[in-house]
């Protein structure tokens, strides 16, 4: 006896949600793999620490207080001295002090570290590559995609006799 049509809607429906989402998934963890891979090219150029601090910050007067490491540094690119206060690509913030104070003590003032310069943008310099671990977790939501399919396809497939 075949499924009811609503049933097999229904099916088709769950399965789309889950493949859709999972590929949303896949897509986001590797585009974030690709921008991490990518930093590989960047140049290495040695970098002078001229300030390291933990600074409060707040999105708006009755949001939680964050904490965010301000550390300023001095490097030479493309024959010229320029300064950056990035430490990775995107901004580090926490709720625990201790979070930015680690990176404070990773970096302390007069430090001589290693900055990453992106060639195509030399004002664009990073103390800490981003990880390319992204790449590791995408099977996780595959598996979503791949269920998904499976749904429909039991949606879809004839009825057995």
């Amino acid at each position: 006896m075949a499924a009811p049509l609503s049933a097999r809607l229904w099916k088709i429906f769950l399965g789309s949600a889950l493949v859709a989402s999972g590929s949303f998934f896949c897509w986001w963890l590797f585009a974030t793999w690709q921008k991490a891979a990518q930093m590989d090219a960047w140049t290495p150029v040695q970098a002078l620490i001229l300030s390291s601090e933990v600074v409060p910050w707040q999105f708006n007067e009755f949001s939680q207080t964050h904490y965010q490491p301000r550390i300023r540094y001095r490097y030479h690119s493309a024959g010229t001295a320029r300064e950056s206060e990035r430490i990775r690509r995107v901004t580090i913030r926490s709720a625990h002090p201790e979070k930015a104070s680690a990176w404070v003590d990773k970096f302390p003032a007069g430090a001589l570290v290693t900055a990453w310069v992106n060639p195509a943008n030399p004002d664009f310099a990073v103390l800490k590559r981003d990880s390319k671990a992204a790449l590791y977790s995408i099977w996780f939501p595959a598996l979503f995609v791949a269920g998904g399919f499976g749904i429909i396809w039991t949606a879809l497939r004839p009825s057995r006799p």
